[in-house]
């Protein structure tokens, strides 16, 4: 599900999942499961965040080897903060942090186990003859979406060169006709290149060869290659990667083996603008 946190500027949108279990053990078993996904969420984004675990005194004293074996769920250490009882709202909590960039610490995931939560909204389930209120556990794999784009921003300003990962890179190839005879060779590429689910574009803008060149390194486009007369009368493309600096003959079968290699296991949304960029929106700028 996912929840509106808070109204006007700073509203997010926050994904969440909840999950009712039966009694305590349960409970630290799926705060564990549900740790483990916000591990794995920031990492498949390529972020590497801190933890924060804060617990109730009384939490602590009656689940300390649970939380010393947490960090081995997690992998990574995690700062422990232990609080005096009573808390409202939950009685263990875990946040991932990110520091990427030059502003505060971003949140990404959070776990929190909250012993009266099912109450106070008069959840309950039946045990044979009884009637019992389960514990909650409440989970937000990566935090708001907005910050978490952010996180994923500073974190691509932070790589050398700048960069985003190839599969959440909105373009992936951007081919740049040196004329207007070298267009369709480009628009053929991009298509055949879409259809493998490679998300490509032509820059057939009115620009110099150059200026479009620096549009696509702007744009942190993970390859681009330059089409003109000779590319006509061959298969392979010139093309350059922006992640190793290098320039590289490719087919189309091999940039697209390539770009395979580099989102492979991850999902692959297609395109949903023009192939062309003299025929996409103009929203007043470049």
């Amino acid at each position: 599900m996912f929840r509106r946190a808070a109204r006007g500027p700073d509203e997010a949108t926050v994904p969440e999942v909840h999950t009712a279990v039966a009694d305590g053990a349960a409970a630290l078993d799926a705060f564990e499961r549900h740790a483990a996904l916000a591990r794995d969420a920031a990492t498949d984004l390529g972020l590497a965040p801190a933890y924060v675990l804060r617990v109730t005194r009384s939490f602590h004293e009656g689940n300390g080897a649970w939380v010393e074996r947490l960090p081995a769920t997690l992998d990574a250490p995690l700062l422990l903060e232990i609080l005096p009882d009573p808390r409202d709202e939950w009685t263990a909590r875990l946040d991932a942090v990110t520091g990427a960039g030059d502003g505060p610490p971003a949140p990404l995931g959070t776990v929190a186990l909250g012993d009266d939560t099912a109450e106070r909204f008069g959840l309950t389930y039946a045990d044979g003859d009884e009637e019992r209120s389960p514990a909650l556990v409440h989970c937000s794999p990566t935090g708001s979406l907005e910050a978490l784009l952010g996180s994923l921003l500073a974190a691509a300003d932070e790589r050398d060169p700048p960069r985003l990962p190839t599969r959440l890179a909105p373009t992936q190839v951007r081919l740049i006709p040196v004329g207007e005879a070298h267009v369709d060779r480009c628009v053929a590429v991009a298509e055949t290149l879409r259809a493998a689910s490679v998300r490509a574009g032509v820059d057939d803008r009115a620009a110099t060869v150059g200026e479009r060149i620096a549009r696509a390194d702007d744009d942190r486009v993970p390859y681009r290659a330059v089409v003109g007369d000779r590319e006509l009368q061959r298969d392979a493309l010139p093309v350059a990667e922006r992640a190793s600096g290098r320039e590289t003959a490719m087919t189309v079968a091999e940039l697209e083996a390539s770009i395979g290699e580099d989102v492979a296991g991850y999902p692959t949304p297609r395109c949903r603008t023009p192939v062309r960029f003299s025929r996409r929106p103009d929203f007043g700028g470049e």
